[in-house]
């Protein structure tokens, strides 16, 4: 009980009632020989999600620590994993699982850790998983895994890259465990920063380049697809290609890390398209990004979406939105 504990579990939800309970008690079956916490950050949920974790607490008091938000947190673009889930998180390991998804191998933390006891070298381990289509009620195979073997055979030093080109080498965060000193070593304030919509995308690519990492294609673990979540497969609707075009600017953000030119090039054509894309849902808005990265035809049909209507329709009919 007073161990510090070697794997510090961290979970952020919300209004994910009915989902939440599946996720702890992935938690809870894990047969582990080393001390564990499990931290759940709750960003001010309206449907309950927060009563259902209390309960939990209140059963393993000495295990579970809930961290309850009175205002939504990523509304306000506050980074909820910096300013609140790490600072209570003391493990030497980091697992993460969000609240709508969830774990059903009991021996997945034992395996992840003690591989990365025994090999120093490595700072993430993640496994395959399925997927659950929540809207078909169906679970669906991990087609990453034949791709993700193949290159951690045939040219590990690609990996990085891999990662940050549209998940040609798929990292599934519900399946990562990582040394949680890879955090001080992220000294890229913007890249880590809550500007961008997602984090988990940086925090594989960054991985990469302080230590190598580790895939075991066996199944551990479940992601939800679920129609309410703008990165998770639902209706093409403002909110997904915001974060669409949060995910391309990131892209060519971090392209300065890289040098292959031919795949910046495509970053940059990716994140021009998704600029045009967001702009046909709302002409007011404007890239904080500078336009330089888009070439002369993209920044004319970017005008046009932004100032016509009949040239929103022709763009969605071109792009196929």
């Amino acid at each position: 009980m007073n161990q510090k504990p070697l794997v510090s579990i961290i979970c952020a939800t919300y209004n994910q009632k009915d989902y939440i309970a599946q996720t702890i008690e992935g938690f809870l079956m894990q047969k582990v020989d080393f001390p564990i916490e499990i931290i759940i950050h709750d960003d001010a949920s309206n449907d309950g999600t927060a009563d259902i974790i209390r309960k939990y607490e209140a059963e393993h008091p000495d295990l579970i620590k809930g961290i309850y938000q009175t205002e939504n947190q990523y509304s306000k673009q506050v980074s909820m994993w910096d300013k609140f889930i790490y600072p209570q998180a003391h493990g030497k390991y980091y697992a993460e699982c969000e609240g709508d998804d969830y774990w059903t191998d009991p021996n997945k933390l034992q395996r992840q850790i003690d591989f990365l006891e025994s090999h120093p070298e490595y700072i993430l381990s993640h496994t395959s998983f399925k997927y659950y289509d929540q809207t078909n009620k169906k679970f669906l195979e991990d087609n990453s895994v034949a791709e993700n073997s193949r290159i951690q055979k045939e040219c590990p030093e690609k990996i990085g890259l891999y990662i940050l080109d549209h998940n040609k080498y798929r990292v599934q965060t519900v399946t990562t465990v990582y040394r949680s000193d890879l955090l001080p070593q992220m000294t890229d304030k913007f890249a880590k920063s809550s500007y961008f919509m997602m984090g988990d995308t940086q925090l594989f690519f960054f991985a990469f380049q302080n230590g190598k990492i580790h895939y075991d294609p066996s199944v551990t673990s479940v992601y939800r697809l679920s129609p309410n979540s703008a990165c998770k497969r639902g209706e093409k609707n403002k909110a997904h290609y915001r974060f669409n075009l949060s995910c391309e600017e990131m892209r060519v953000y971090l392209s300065k890390y890289i040098d292959d030119q031919k795949t910046i090039q495509k970053f940059r054509k990716a994140f021009g398209r998704a600029l045009i894309r967001y702009a046909t849902f709302d002409p007011s808005f404007r890239s904080k990004i500078d336009e330089s990265v888009i070439s002369p035809k993209q920044k004319i049909a970017l005008f046009c979406a932004r100032h016509s209507c009949l040239a929103r329709i022709l763009i969605k009919k071109k792009w196929k939105i």
